[in-house]
């Protein structure tokens, strides 16, 4: 999704209405303070997994007042994605200031997101591909690892065995804060793990008493 405005505080926001065979209907809201020209570009992506031999999986982050960077493994069902979509459905700041917002996603398939000034939004992710069960369909060499299929996971990563029978080996994100210790990831010194996040061990004390502190919350999809 894309929006465009004239405005101080520029607030974009896009929901689902209703899908059928032939038809996608979207409800879409730009507004704000003074906002004027507004408008809404909208990208979209329809399968049928009965039809095309893909996997997928999705997921979204929602985050208000959100400033600097975070970092999240959106890896799930499928080792290395073949594409990749995501979009916000809600954007809301204060365009007096002007924003940047930097989206990234790299090849262990960890997503960071990075904004200048403070932003709200709701971020999607889609993700195709096939999935390691039939990238690497010999019983010989199950694994999927960088674009090979091994009989066993090398130095520095550990099998992973995916819900659609999948098998793979992954490695420990430096950008989520882990390394690679008795054949697991765990924190490196310094860090807790709190709510499946690796956090600095004095911010992980505080949010442990006040709770105030939290990484942009994320659901399923």
């Amino acid at each position: 999704m894309g929006c465009s405005a004239d405005g101080k505080i520029f607030d974009c926001k896009i929901t689902g209405k209703s899908f059928t065979p032939t038809a996608l209907t979207v409800i879409g809201y730009v507004g704000g303070s003074n906002v004027t020209n507004g408008k809404i570009f909208l990208s979209y992506i329809i399968f049928s997994p009965s039809l095309v031999s893909l996997s997928s999986y999705g997921g979204l982050f929602d985050k208000e007042s959100f400033q600097g960077s975070y970092s999240s493994d959106v890896k799930k069902i499928i080792y290395r994605a073949n594409n990749f979509l995501y979009g916000f459905s809600i954007l809301s700041f204060k365009a007096e200031n002007g924003q940047k917002i930097n989206i990234t996603i790299d090849n262990d398939e960890v997503m960071t997101i990075e904004a200048e000034r403070d932003v709200s939004f709701r971020l999607i992710y889609i993700a195709l591909g096939l999935s390691s069960k039939e990238s690497c369909p010999e019983a010989t060499a199950p694994y999927e690892y960088q674009d090979q299929c091994l009989a066993s996971c090398p130095e520095n990563s550990y099998a992973h065995g995916y819900s659609n029978g999948g098998h793979a080996c992954l490695s420990c994100s430096e950008k989520l804060n882990l390394i690679f210790k008795e054949g697991k990831c765990v924190c490196k010194d310094g860090y807790l793990m709190e709510q499946s996040e690796c956090i600095k061990q004095a911010a992980s004390e505080t949010l442990l008493k006040v709770q105030k502190i939290e990484p942009p919350k994320r659901q399923e999809i």
